[in-house]
Protein backbone atom coordinates (compact mmCIF):
# COMPACT_ATOMS: atom_id res chain seq x y z
CA UNK A 1 0.00 0.00 0.00
CA UNK A 2 1.46 3.73 -1.12
CA UNK A 3 1.64 5.90 1.63
CA UNK A 4 0.16 9.23 0.35
CA UNK A 5 1.24 12.45 1.58
CA UNK A 6 -1.77 15.11 0.60
CA UNK A 7 -0.53 18.36 -0.17
CA UNK A 8 -3.03 21.33 -0.49
CA UNK A 9 -2.04 23.79 -3.79
CA UNK A 10 -3.75 25.91 -5.73
CA UNK A 11 -5.09 23.62 -8.64
CA UNK A 12 -6.96 25.96 -10.82
CA UNK A 13 -6.85 29.57 -12.38
CA UNK A 14 -9.12 30.79 -9.64
CA UNK A 15 -6.79 29.40 -7.22
CA UNK A 16 -9.38 26.61 -5.60
CA UNK A 17 -7.59 24.20 -3.30
CA UNK A 18 -6.77 20.61 -4.30
CA UNK A 19 -4.30 17.75 -3.25
CA UNK A 20 -1.93 17.06 -4.90
CA UNK A 21 -0.37 13.24 -4.12
CA UNK A 22 3.14 12.77 -2.83
CA UNK A 23 4.30 8.88 -2.41
CA UNK A 24 5.44 9.36 1.31
CA UNK A 25 8.19 5.96 0.75
CA UNK A 26 10.48 8.44 -0.97
CA UNK A 27 11.28 10.14 2.09
CA UNK A 28 12.13 6.61 3.94
CA UNK A 29 14.13 6.51 0.57
CA UNK A 30 15.95 9.94 0.67
CA UNK A 31 16.86 9.83 4.54
CA UNK A 32 17.96 6.29 3.42
CA UNK A 33 20.39 7.91 1.28
CA UNK A 34 21.74 10.30 3.48
CA UNK A 35 19.33 12.88 1.91
CA UNK A 36 17.90 14.53 4.89
CA UNK A 37 17.87 17.96 3.51
CA UNK A 38 16.00 17.22 0.56
CA UNK A 39 13.27 14.95 3.15
CA UNK A 40 13.05 17.81 5.25
CA UNK A 41 13.16 20.74 2.89
CA UNK A 42 9.90 18.61 1.62
CA UNK A 43 8.11 18.60 4.74
CA UNK A 44 9.00 22.62 5.56
CA UNK A 45 8.94 24.01 1.57
CA UNK A 46 6.84 22.43 -0.25
CA UNK A 47 4.00 20.59 1.99
CA UNK A 48 3.39 23.47 4.34
CA UNK A 49 4.22 26.11 1.68
CA UNK A 50 3.01 24.76 -1.55
CA UNK A 51 -0.37 26.28 -1.23
CA UNK A 52 1.02 30.07 -1.11
CA UNK A 53 2.33 29.16 -4.29
CA UNK A 54 2.94 32.34 -6.71
CA UNK A 55 3.02 30.74 -10.51
CA UNK A 56 1.48 27.67 -12.16
CA UNK A 57 3.37 26.94 -15.35
CA UNK A 58 2.74 24.14 -17.44
CA UNK A 59 4.97 21.88 -20.55
CA UNK A 60 8.61 21.98 -19.67
CA UNK A 61 10.33 22.70 -22.94
CA UNK A 62 12.52 19.70 -22.46
CA UNK A 63 12.69 16.07 -21.80
CA UNK A 64 12.40 15.13 -18.09
CA UNK A 65 13.56 12.67 -15.77
CA UNK A 66 10.71 10.96 -13.73
CA UNK A 67 12.44 9.61 -10.95
CA UNK A 68 9.21 7.88 -9.74
CA UNK A 69 8.26 6.20 -12.94
CA UNK A 70 12.05 5.28 -13.98
CA UNK A 71 11.88 6.84 -17.27
CA UNK A 72 12.64 9.89 -19.54
CA UNK A 73 9.20 11.50 -20.56
CA UNK A 74 8.73 14.70 -23.19
CA UNK A 75 7.75 17.86 -20.68
CA UNK A 76 4.71 18.47 -22.27
CA UNK A 77 1.98 17.36 -19.02
CA UNK A 78 4.69 18.26 -16.20
CA UNK A 79 3.23 21.20 -13.97
CA UNK A 80 5.69 23.57 -12.31
CA UNK A 81 4.80 25.67 -9.13
CA UNK A 82 6.82 28.41 -8.32
CA UNK A 83 7.15 30.53 -4.85
CA UNK A 84 9.34 33.19 -2.67
CA UNK A 85 10.18 31.96 0.40
CA UNK A 86 11.74 34.01 3.55
CA UNK A 87 13.67 30.90 5.03
CA UNK A 88 15.41 27.63 3.71
CA UNK A 89 16.22 24.55 5.79
CA UNK A 90 19.41 22.04 6.32
CA UNK A 91 19.80 19.01 8.36
CA UNK A 92 22.91 19.78 10.10
CA UNK A 93 24.39 16.00 10.21
CA UNK A 94 26.38 16.62 13.05
CA UNK A 95 24.10 18.26 15.80
CA UNK A 96 21.19 15.92 14.35
CA UNK A 97 18.93 18.71 13.53
CA UNK A 98 17.01 20.58 11.26
CA UNK A 99 18.83 24.12 10.81
CA UNK A 100 16.66 27.07 9.53
CA UNK A 101 18.77 29.81 7.53
CA UNK A 102 18.24 32.59 5.03
CA UNK A 103 16.83 31.88 2.12
CA UNK A 104 19.57 31.60 -1.08
CA UNK A 105 19.59 35.03 -2.81
CA UNK A 106 18.21 35.43 -6.03
CA UNK A 107 16.05 32.31 -6.34
CA UNK A 108 12.92 30.95 -5.59
CA UNK A 109 11.16 27.95 -5.13
CA UNK A 110 10.21 25.51 -7.91
CA UNK A 111 7.75 22.37 -7.65
CA UNK A 112 7.59 19.65 -10.26
CA UNK A 113 3.98 17.78 -10.58
CA UNK A 114 3.32 14.83 -13.05
CA UNK A 115 -0.22 14.37 -14.50
CA UNK A 116 -2.21 11.99 -12.39
CA UNK A 117 -3.96 8.76 -14.45
CA UNK A 118 -7.72 8.82 -14.01
CA UNK A 119 -7.20 5.82 -11.99
CA UNK A 120 -5.01 7.39 -9.30
CA UNK A 121 -7.58 9.96 -9.30
CA UNK A 122 -10.49 8.34 -8.74
CA UNK A 123 -8.55 6.24 -5.87
CA UNK A 124 -7.09 8.90 -4.03
CA UNK A 125 -8.60 11.79 -5.11
CA UNK A 126 -5.27 14.05 -5.89
CA UNK A 127 -4.79 16.09 -8.86
CA UNK A 128 -0.94 15.56 -9.60
CA UNK A 129 1.96 13.80 -8.03
CA UNK A 130 4.94 15.79 -6.76
CA UNK A 131 7.96 14.64 -8.15
CA UNK A 132 10.64 16.90 -7.23
CA UNK A 133 11.73 20.61 -5.42
CA UNK A 134 14.52 22.74 -5.38
CA UNK A 135 15.64 26.27 -5.49
CA UNK A 136 16.13 27.88 -8.96
CA UNK A 137 17.33 30.75 -10.22
CA UNK A 138 14.65 33.72 -10.39
CA UNK A 139 13.74 35.88 -13.43
CA UNK A 140 14.77 39.49 -13.16
CA UNK A 141 11.36 40.11 -15.03
CA UNK A 142 8.13 37.84 -12.91
CA UNK A 143 9.34 37.97 -9.57
CA UNK A 144 8.67 34.66 -7.42
CA UNK A 145 9.03 32.73 -10.98
CA UNK A 146 11.89 30.14 -12.50
CA UNK A 147 14.58 32.07 -14.88
CA UNK A 148 13.50 32.57 -18.18
CA UNK A 149 9.79 31.11 -17.80
CA UNK A 150 8.48 32.42 -21.28
CA UNK A 151 11.16 29.81 -23.18
CA UNK A 152 11.38 27.37 -20.15
CA UNK A 153 7.47 26.50 -19.87
CA UNK A 154 5.30 25.70 -22.84
CA UNK A 155 2.42 27.96 -21.05
CA UNK A 156 1.68 30.08 -18.06
CA UNK A 157 -1.29 28.90 -16.12
CA UNK A 158 -1.83 31.19 -13.71
CA UNK A 159 0.03 34.20 -11.36
CA UNK A 160 -1.60 35.06 -8.05
CA UNK A 161 -2.61 38.43 -8.05
CA UNK A 162 -0.76 40.45 -5.45
CA UNK A 163 -2.34 40.07 -2.11
CA UNK A 164 -4.57 37.15 -2.72
CA UNK A 165 -2.21 34.96 -0.74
Amino acid sequence: MQAIIRVKAPVSPDWAIGDLGFDGTLLRTLIGYGRHTQAFAFLSLVRDQLVFAEHCFQGLNRPFFDAHLRQVTQGEGIYVYSYSLTYDVAFDHAADRLRVSEPPTGQVYMVVVSPVSDEDRTRFGIHGWIRWWNWVREDSDLRGAPVNPRTRFARALWTRPKGSG
